[in-house]
C-alpha cells in the first residue's frame, strides 16, 4: 500500500518490470492510487474474491483494477518494445 500511495513502483513490480497505468494510458493520479489501495483492501476483506475475480474477468483484471481504473502493465510497453 505504501508504494501505491507514494506513486512509485513496489520492489516486486520493479523486479517483474511492471508499472501502473490508468485505463486512458496516462499515469495514475493520487486519487487513483488511493482508490487502488481501498480496492485492494475490499478485495482481500471479501475473502479474496476480488483477487480471484481476475480468473473470470475477460481482461483478467481484479476488483482493485476496476475500482481505481488502473492496471499493471510491462514497462517495455511504454516504449513500444516487443519481445
Amino acid at each position: 500500500a505504501y508504494w501505491t500511495m507514494a506513486g512509485v513502483p513496489s520492489p516486486g513490480m520493479e523486479c517483474l518490470g511492471l508499472r501502473l497505468v490508468h485505463f486512458d494510458g496516462n499515469e495514475p493520479s493520487p486519487a487513483d492510487n488511493r482508490r487502488r489501495v481501498l480496492g485492494s483492501m475490499v478485495s482481500v476483506m471479501a475473502a479474496c474474491i476480488g483477487l480471484a475475480w481476475a480468473f473470470v474477468d475477460e481482461e483478467c483484471l481484479t476488483w482493485q483494477d476496476h475500482i481505481s481504473r488502473t492496471f499493471p502493465t510491462p514497462v517495455r510497453a511504454q516504449y513500444g518494445i516487443r519481445r
